[in-house]
């Protein structure tokens, strides 16, 4: 039964925090950027989609037992899920900017945190914490070079 739950809590992370950062560094594009609400809507949506898609194919190919099809299924789920989080606080949220960067900070840690606990961990607010930092970087890279290239090409 461990061997079951080692599959899919695995495969939930992998999905779930890929998620969480492709449409993190989506949105903080999209701000730096000054695009549309409209525009950060289509993006993101296509994006959590086709990116979940592909995801999740690849955890498939990566398993070469009987659980491929269900760790896609689950790693697919999770990008999704826990994906669009931050954009619903991006679409509801009068203060984008920092509604959106508090949305990052919560599930990175909260997700960071799982997993030190699935692994074990000693120091689980530490790795979650890590987590949370490393997610953050993106954020900000994705929010500052488009800004930059944006400024350029304008």
């Amino acid at each position: 039964m461990e061997h079951y739950i080692d599959h899919y809590l695995s495969s939930f992370i992998y999905g779930g925090l890929d998620g969480i950062i492709t449409t993190i560094a989506l949105i903080s594009g999209s701000l730096g950027s000054n695009q549309s609400v409209n525009t950060v809507l289509i993006l993101t949506l296509t994006s959590l989609l086709s990116d979940g898609l592909s995801m999740g194919y690849g955890s498939y190919e990566s398993h070469l037992d009987n659980y491929g099809y269900q760790v896609a299924a689950i790693t697919f789920i999770s990008f999704v899920l826990l994906g669009v989080i931050p954009l619903l606080i991006y679409i509801n949220s009068k203060n984008k900017e920092r509604d959106v960067f508090i949305s990052l900070i919560i599930l990175l840690y909260i997700v960071g945190y799982i997993k030190a606990k699935y692994k074990k961990e000693k120091k689980p607010h530490k790795y979650a914490s890590k987590t949370m930092i490393l997610g953050t970087l993106v954020s900000i890279v994705a929010y500052y070079s488009a800004h930059y290239i944006s400024n350029k090409i304008n």
